[in-house]
């Protein structure tokens, strides 16, 4: 399993389209430990993990932690039920009437980016794929959580670049929120 764990503090969620704000979480003070609890990674058997984030450096964080599956690319197609199918047919020219988001290599000019991110309750159920070639990698996971009788939600992430698929704790539209096709 090749997980990654990024974080962004909310003074840096501002920067839209600058995927550098997020860095590492042990950068920021937060101990990280994912654990496979089951599953042999078969359709039948999927893994089964549990993560445990520790503050360890006694300054409140506040902001997004964002857990990434990153495997070897070679031509991914993500699966974002409701939001993002295969590249959104980001192949095609961009600019047209509907601006709905579309998948890019490199920094393409919107609607096109190399990777979005959307809070949960935007898609259609909770779970993203990545087929890649004879592959295919997901996430299903709680599209908000309950904490001190407060409802947090939480997001889902895929990026081309990084061949990348992943779930967050806070969520963040970004690059661009897109409202409709016409808005973005």
């Amino acid at each position: 399993m090749a997980f990654d764990i990024v974080v962004c503090r909310d003074e840096n969620r501002e920067h839209g389209r600058e995927r550098n704000r997020y860095i590492s979480a042990a950068d920021e003070g937060l101990s990280t430990n994912i654990k496979q609890i089951g599953g042999t990674g078969t359709a039948g058997d999927p893994v089964r993990v549990v993560l445990t984030v520790k503050n360890i450096c006694g300054a409140a964080f506040r902001g997004i932690i964002q857990v990434r599956y990153i495997f070897a690319k070679s031509g991914a197609r993500f699966f974002m039920p409701a939001f993002m199918y295969g590249h959104n047919r980001g192949e095609c020219p961009q600019r047209v009437e509907n601006r709905y988001p579309r998948l890019r290599l490199g920094e393409p000019e919107m609607p096109s980016s190399s990777w979005w991110m959307v809070r949960g309750d935007r898609l259609s159920h909770p779970a993203l794929f990545a087929y890649d070639g004879e592959k295919i990698y997901g996430i299903s996971a709680a599209p908000y959580i309950c904490a001190n009788e407060k409802k947090i939600f939480c997001g889902y992430s895929c990026s081309i670049d990084d061949g990348s698929i992943g779930w967050t704790i806070g969520s963040e539209n970004a690059p661009e929120y897109n409202v409709s096709s016409h808005t973005l």
